[in-house]
């Protein structure tokens, strides 16, 4: 059933209070020849933004709201119009979409942190503004809040010089910063986004106290000096005049540890743009699908019958018509499916690293990170998987190594978005992924950041993208996958696969006409769940990594196709002569050894498209070869 009209309820969080301060109007959601299709687009609706254009409510507030139903539940922008309007929702004036606009901020969530003590518990706490301002007389900054939270007796006054503010990813919220700002910016507005309020000294910086010894009861003199390269913090008194004591060792170091020599697992670490990340200071959480799980939803996959799968179909069966040249299939990718049904066992691929024809009914784990949010809402990660899983199959079948774990982002980008986010990426892994930076690209890096840091923000994206920065980093540096993929669960956005190398994209001449994966058979080209490069480097993501100084580089090792077998085979060709067949498939006699363990190899002689260093591993081999092994068409 198709739907042309919604009906929406403005409701002002400062008038909520009163009787009939609510608006209810119909809009039309064919706006302009474009069809509304999420609550995103509902809100560019032009009588949506009259609210805001015409001043009946002030532009400031435009990121602080938020859609609910009629029974308080919140929904997100990228909720889908045509799912509320099937389940009720929006169709008449009583069960309008109400849009919340939090004109004015009524309270403010932080949580406190001690940084000496990380088994401290984090009490969440809430300040009413409006009774806190009666009280101190002003509650317009961050400084004012912190002043009301000493002046009720939470904290120790001796604390005040060694507190400050920090939002959820860490970065640091000055207190000149208005509180109506940092509420935009949707940390503190509710208990599972509070403000962190942090407690003790900074990681490089130490308070030392040095006292007078002339005079009875002298002043202290307190200096920040830095830290060593450990990173801990020390604060010390002595007095002028007088040896320096010995330090104790840090508040937060065991018992027994010597300052300075802890181990690296004992310093905190925290969250830097030009720094190489760890995936332990990812507030993202991690979803495991073993190589079992995968296995079933191969199987799934297969079992369903839908457009979708039918392409993909279509597609392997257009690939077993296509001639493969021998002369040439040895040097180059190849998808060969030469024998039984439509199976992933009986569908072949040479890698791209090893050069072995491989079938892709190899499985992997999937490491899943998400937000917080997917979890609370019970929402599984077997989908995300199964979206993506022939282009997943084809990406582990080119990989012999390396690909046995496959990551995957998960995030609510739009496709602009995802198009920022791309670029980013590849200018930071160009520029600054394992060297040093230019002081004019350090600044630009920083600004980029910044910039889709705000964006993503406004426009309440999770997770937020310096948590996607940590895990896409963190993963590049401490994995060093093949490739990762950066998911998107919007509808009109895509996902797209980010690869380390160039050698590990997929051929154009094989895979240009991949289908899009879209299950809406009138769908165009243009429309792509996952941008699979289809057309090469030219449209690949390559993030170009460096290892210390130099560039790394990844050069291909033809070996033997048997899959136990290590022997490396040198760039001379395959012997000349052949012999007589082992079960049926025949070989040709190459030459011995030509330095350094490599070996010519020997070609099997029917089908042209896979070597071994003897007749023993082509036996050994022949049960998984037999499958795909068949003469060329003439």
């Amino acid at each position: 059933m198709t739907f042309a009209e919604l009906w929406l309820t403005y409701q002002l969080a400062s008038r909520a209070h009163l009787k009939n301060s609510a608006t209810t109007q119909l809009i039309d959601l064919e706006f302009q020849n474009h069809k509304l299709i999420d609550l995103e687009d509902v809100l560019e609706h032009d009588r949506v933004v009259t609210v805001f254009r015409q001043g009946f409510v002030e532009p400031k507030f435009r990121p602080s709201t938020w859609w609910e139903k009629g029974d308080g539940h919140k929904l997100k922008a990228g909720h889908s119009v045509e799912e509320l309007l099937s389940q009720g929702v929006g169709r008449t004036p009583e069960t309008s979409l109400k849009l919340i606009i939090q004109d004015m901020p009524t309270s403010l969530w932080f949580t406190y942190v001690y940084r000496h003590n990380a088994s401290a518990p984090h009490v969440a706490q809430r300040v009413k503004l409006a009774a806190a301002a009666s009280q101190q007389g002003r509650m317009d900054l961050i400084a004012h809040l912190t002043n009301h939270i000493f002046a009720e007796g939470y904290l120790s006054a001796k604390l005040r010089s060694v507190v400050h503010w920090e939002g959820a990813c860490g970065k640091k919220i000055e207190e000149h910063f208005r509180v109506e700002e940092v509420l935009s910016w949707d940390l503190g507005t509710c208990e599972e986004k509070p403000l962190r309020l942090i407690i003790g000294m900074s990681t490089s910086m130490s308070i030392i106290t040095f006292r007078s010894i002339t005079t009875s009861h002298p002043p202290a003199l307190r200096f920040l000096v830095p830290l060593s390269t450990t990173g801990m913090e020390r604060s010390t008194s002595m007095s002028i005049g007088t040896a320096a004591p010995p330090m104790d060792p840090p508040m937060d170091m065991p018992t027994g540890v010597k300052a300075g020599k802890g181990p690296l697992d004992q310093i905190k670490q925290y969250y830097s743009i030009f720094s190489p990340p760890s995936l332990s200071m990812s507030e993202l959480v991690k979803t495991t699908l073993d190589h079992d799980e995968t296995d079933i939803l191969i199987d799934q996959w297969l079992d369903r019958r839908g457009h979708g799968q039918a392409a993909y179909h279509e597609w392997f069966r257009d690939i077993r018509e296509r001639k493969h040249a021998a002369a040439q299939s040895q040097k180059k990718q190849v998808i060969a499916w030469n024998k039984g049904d439509f199976a992933p066992e009986n569908v072949f691929c040479r890698t791209v690293d090893t050069g072995r024809l491989i079938p892709l009914d190899r499985t992997w784990t999937t490491h899943v990170y998400h937000h917080q949010s997917f979890q609370d809402r019970g929402l599984p990660m077997k989908p995300v998987v199964f979206t993506m899983l022939p282009e997943l199959m084809l990406l582990r079948g080119m990989h012999d190594a390396g690909c046995d774990e496959i990551y995957i982002i998960v995030t609510d980008l739009k496709r602009q978005e995802m198009d920022d986010v791309t670029e980013y990426f590849k200018m930071v892994c160009r520029h600054s992924f394992g060297r040093s930076c230019k002081p004019s690209m350090e600044k630009r890096i920083r600004y980029e950041h910044m910039r889709l840091t705000h964006t993503l923000l406004r426009q309440r994206r999770t997770p937020c993208f310096p948590q996607i920065d940590l895990a896409v980093r963190a993963i590049l540096y401490e994995k060093q996958p093949r490739f990762l993929v950066l998911f998107s669960h919007h509808g009109t956005s895509y996902s797209q696969i980010f690869f380390t190398h160039a050698s590990y994209v997929p051929d154009e001449d094989i895979f240009y006409d991949l289908p899009t994966g879209c299950p809406n058979p009138c769908c165009n080209d243009d429309c792509e769940m996952i941008r699979f490069p289809r057309r090469g480097l030219q449209t690949a993501s390559v993030l170009d990594i460096w290892s210390k100084t130099r560039r790394r580089r990844v050069k291909t090792r033809p070996m033997c196709n048997w899959i136990d077998c290590d022997v490396l085979f040198s760039d001379d060709g395959s012997g000349s002569s052949s012999t007589g067949s082992t079960e049926g498939s025949e070989i040709s006699v190459g030459s011995s050894n030509s330095g350094e363990g490599r070996v010519a190899g020997q070609t099997c002689s029917k089908c042209k498209l896979v070597k071994y260093c003897s007749a023993e591993h082509q036996r050994k081999d022949w049960e998984e070869h037999r499958r795909v092994c068949a003469k060329p068409l003439p």
